[in-house]
């Protein structure tokens, strides 16, 4: 069920106060999440039926979060700052999904995702604005062409501690067999 302007106005009571004042917010398709970005270099997510914050804060940026977006399937969240860089977030666990993007020379002013979520645009105080690519297959794909092989064991292990490995880049042989007994058993 959607959030009614009432049961918004009974959240924004029922936050509580944060570290310091919210530049930011963005509603999840689902109107379910609200995802705020903070002066304090945070963002929350909040539960819209409880008022309640999801999880911590999501920490990773050096500056002030200036603006906070979701992806149409709502799988994705992006925040830019201050800091002149733009990280993404899967919003169910809290994670950073790769590194921050970068390229932006002053702060991030604003962010928001194209219809289908496979493009991020960022507007920055450099006057400038950027299409960043957010497809994970594309990633996946520009990843096997330049490396030109599978991720190593020690990389896989790095990257992807608790998952058995999986070949990503199915135009080259897997680099090793993952040995790991919870791993024999899902074969």
């Amino acid at each position: 069920p959607k959030t009614s302007l009432r049961e918004l106005h009974a959240f924004v009571k029922l936050a509580p106060k944060v570290t310091n004042y919210i530049e930011s917010v963005a509603f999840s398709p689902d109107g379910e999440m609200l995802a705020s970005g903070s002066v304090d270099q945070t963002i929350r997510l909040w539960d819209l039926r409880t008022g309640r914050q999801f999880g911590d804060p999501l920490t990773g940026h050096t500056a002030g979060v200036t603006s906070v977006a979701f992806s149409s399937d709502g799988e994705m969240l992006a925040s830019g700052s201050d800091d002149d860089t733009i990280r993404l977030w899967d919003p169910h666990t809290g994670q950073r999904i790769g590194e921050p993007l970068t390229g932006h020379t002053d702060g991030v002013t604003s962010v928001m995702f194209s219809p289908d979520g496979g493009m991020l645009a960022s507007g920055s105080a450099d006057f400038t604005i950027r299409l960043h690519d957010t497809d994970i297959r594309s990633w996946i794909k520009t990843a096997c062409e330049r490396a030109s092989r599978n991720l190593t064991e020690i990389e896989w292990l790095t990257f992807f501690p608790g998952e058995c490995y999986r070949q990503t880049c199915a135009q080259f042989p897997p680099e090793f067999v993952d040995e790991r007994d919870v791993c024999q058993k899902n074969e």
